[in-house]
């Protein structure tokens, strides 16, 4: 388990150097997510690690909200397709997140086949367009550079 909190250390910090700080975030909570998902069949941990996963990216969005206007810029349609495509995931990723949070808040104390099916099925959906938002994120550095 240290060997991997230190290669996602590494990482990030790589990715932090090379790139921008909210690249960095991103890349930290993106990877406390796939330890999340890794971790689904212990409940306590896979809680622990999504819940602080979503609060990261739902902050970092907040941030970029305040600091660049984010909504505004991405309405203004100035970016290229994969730019878009980024925008597009990791809005809908950011949309499922409460779903699938107040269907795992109820599961916490309830359990209940239906609700879980419907839980995992989204939260399936979230980590999909999560992944696909994390990959075209670093299309947005060419975006800088023109």
């Amino acid at each position: 388990m240290l060997r991997i909190i230190a290669a996602v250390l590494s990482v990030v910090i790589t990715i932090g150097i090379t790139t921008t700080p909210f690249m960095a975030i991103a890349t930290l909570s993106y990877s406390v997510m796939v330890a999340g998902y890794w971790q689904r069949l212990n409940r306590i941990l896979h809680v622990r690690l999504m819940v602080s996963a979503i609060l990261i990216d739902l902050i970092l969005v907040l941030i970029l909200e305040i600091q660049r206007h984010a909504i505004e810029t991405a309405m203004s349609m100035k970016f290229g397709p994969l730019q878009q495509a980024h925008i597009f995931s990791s809005a809908t990723a950011t949309a499922l997140y409460f779903p699938v949070l107040a269907m795992g808040f109820y599961l916490w104390n309830n359990p209940s086949a239906k609700i879980r099916n419907w839980h995992v099925r989204i939260g399936k959906a979230a980590f999909f367009f999560r992944t696909l938002g994390f990959i075209l994120m670093f299309t947005l550095l060419l975006q800088e550079r023109s």
